[in-house]
């Protein structure tokens, strides 16, 4: 599927972005493309037909900083946007969790913020006993999971997906994993923290819960291309989230339960 290349943006305040032509004024050396999979609410979205969210904000807070304008493109999936990162066609990417793969073809830049993985499921269809169970158990009692495509979740998860006959589908939008548990086609999703919450709340599904067992949790980074992007312009931006921490911490805040 051809990228769609939505618009340049740069932030002066949080959320108020100049438009595509001002990016313009910016030699190429200081422009960066940005890209992301599908969308996923609070991280990136379409708002009045403007991209927005938690990491968008995020990221124009930090470049704006590091005097750096940007293009934002999105993808099909993150599997997509990891491929066109590596070939350089794509500068940079958000919420990236540290793998010895990425490191390969990428730059990481310092942390900016915690990402939590965990299971979303209906927990009255299922024996008492299972809310103690991890995985690899859930797996063994027959249930039947879905996840994102391309994403990194965590050891736990990359060892059942490397079985063959892992019952783990593997779907690339939030909206199509919860309706697949919703039509028990699965029993249940893999999904950060933060966005299932946001889908459930939207679309008022209370009595889908969060299993207690964590599958992942740790900071994430930027990663940018090392086919396209330098080591040096890596630490002017590192210099900038550094600078930028009491304006992220604020923009989590808003997007916290």
């Amino acid at each position: 599927m051809k990228l769609r290349t939505i618009l340049c943006l740069f932030l002066y305040l949080v959320s108020s972005y100049i438009q595509a032509d001002d990016c313009q004024k910016f030699t190429a050396d200081n422009i960066i493309r940005v890209g992301s999979g599908n969308y996923l609410e609070p991280f990136h979205y379409l708002e009045a037909g403007v991209p927005s969210g938690l990491d968008i904000d995020i990221v124009a807070v930090v470049l704006n900083k590091a005097n750096y304008c940007f293009n934002y493109t999105v993808t099909p999936s993150s599997a997509r946007s990891m491929i066109e990162l590596k070939q350089g066609r794509i500068d940079m990417l958000w919420s990236a969790s540290f793998t010895e793969d990425r490191a390969e073809i990428a730059y990481y830049s310092i942390p900016y913020r915690q990402e939590n993985i965990v299971l979303f499921w209906f927990p009255e269809k299922h024996p008492i006993i299972l809310q103690q169970a991890n995985l690899q158990e859930l797996l063994n009692a027959g249930l039947r999971g879905v996840i994102n495509l391309g994403g990194y979740y965590g050891e736990e998860v990359k060892q059942v997906l490397k079985e063959p006959r892992a019952n783990l589908l593997q779907v690339s939008t939030l909206e199509r994993r919860m309706k697949m548990l919703l039509n028990n086609r699965v029993d249940f999703v893999i999904e950060d923290e933060l966005a299932g919450h946001f889908y459930l709340l939207k679309n008022k599904l209370s009595s889908i819960k969060v299993h207690p067992h964590v599958l992942h949790q740790n900071m994430v980074s930027f990663i940018f291309s090392k086919k396209s992007t330098s080591k040096q312009k890596v630490d002017r931006i590192n210099k900038a989230i550094a600078a930028s921490e009491d304006e992220i911490t604020k923009i989590i805040s808003r997007f916290s339960f």
